[in-house]
Parts: C-alpha cells; structure tokens; sequence
C-alpha cells in the first residue's frame, strides 16, 4: 500500500487533489498508462493506493492551477507488506 498526503506551499492539506501513479518516468513525462486509476485526496489530504508492486512510483499531483512539477515527482521504492507513506507539496510553480 502506499499512502501519500498532499499539502500545498503553506503546509495545508489539499482536498480534491487528483493523483495518478505511473511505473516509469516516459509515462509520467506522457501521463500515461497509470497504475491504477487516478485517485482525489479526501478530507484529511489523502489517497491510498493498494496492490502495488514493491517498486518506486512517479507521482503527478493536480489541483486547479497546482502541481507537483518540479519537486516530490518520485516515491522512493515500496516496501512490501507495510504501509508506504509520503507526502506531496502541489504549487502554482511562480
């Protein structure tokens, strides 16, 4: 399992946030082919996703006019039989 809590520049949870995991950097860079489907972080800021391989994961994070562009777009490879946890910070990117 992996867990992962998205925050903005400030600290904040963010709510409504979409995920989408992606297994190697050519389908994060196209944003396709994701793991599983894409997920929106609820009222604490996020999203579990279950049955994952133990690998590391490209991350992309969207709300609004917010990313994760330029920081926090890899989760470090899993650990198998744990919950994985991590937190992502979205930006406007100014």
């Amino acid at each position: 399992k992996l867990r992962l809590t998205v925050l903005d520049e400030l600290g904040n949870i963010v709510k409504g946030a979409e995920v989408a995991l992606y297994k190697t950097e050519a389908d994060y860079a196209r944003e396709e082919n994701p793991v599983q489907e894409p997920m929106l972080t609820d009222q604490k800021g996020r999203v579990t996703f279950k049955k994952l391989a133990p690998m590391s994961y490209w991350v992309v994070v969207r709300k609004g006019d917010k990313d994760n562009a330029g920081g926090g777009e890899i989760v470090s490879k899993l650990e198998e039989g744990k919950l994985n946890k991590a937190n992502v910070v979205i930006s406007d990117g100014l």
